[in-house]
């Protein structure tokens, strides 16, 4: 299903703290990391303009479409469970929170390996129902 994925708005807002972090663990020498770390910063910066209060209502509102598409799904409905789902993750990847975020990430975009913002089985030719 077209989800907001945990981890990576979990990792968008420690990335700062856990940057020394991975960057020992990967092996990186020390101008390496220090752009790491610069990086990790203006990403913080921008993501503070990102509004929280927004990006709880989509969360919210992503919980309540996953148990409409169950609901849908046990009866049988998977047309209309499916979509629903993809019509969801089409206002979600337009909607102003999730672009400002997305442009957020570019700051670490190589730095860090890529999490998906938003799961998509669609895309691997799987139906919502079948999850």
């Amino acid at each position: 299903m077209f989800i907001l994925n945990k981890k990576a708005i979990a990792v968008l807002t420690i990335a700062v703290p856990g940057a020394a972090q991975l960057a020992n663990a990967q092996g990186m020498d020390p101008a390496q990391m220090q752009l790491m770390m610069e990086n990790a910063q203006k990403m913080q910066a921008c993501m503070s303009e990102v509004d929280q209060s927004a990006m709880e209502a989509m969360a919210s509102d992503a919980q309540a479409l996953q148990q409409k598409v169950k609901a849908l799904c046990a009866a049988g409905k998977r047309e209309q469970a499916m979509s629903d789902a993809i019509n969801y993750a089409k206002q979600v990847k337009a909607s102003p929170e999730m672009q400002k975020m997305q442009a957020c990430s570019k700051y670490m975009e190589g730095m860090m390996p890529k999490i998906p913002l938003l799961d998509s089985p669609a895309t691997g030719g799987q139906h919502i129902c079948d999850e």
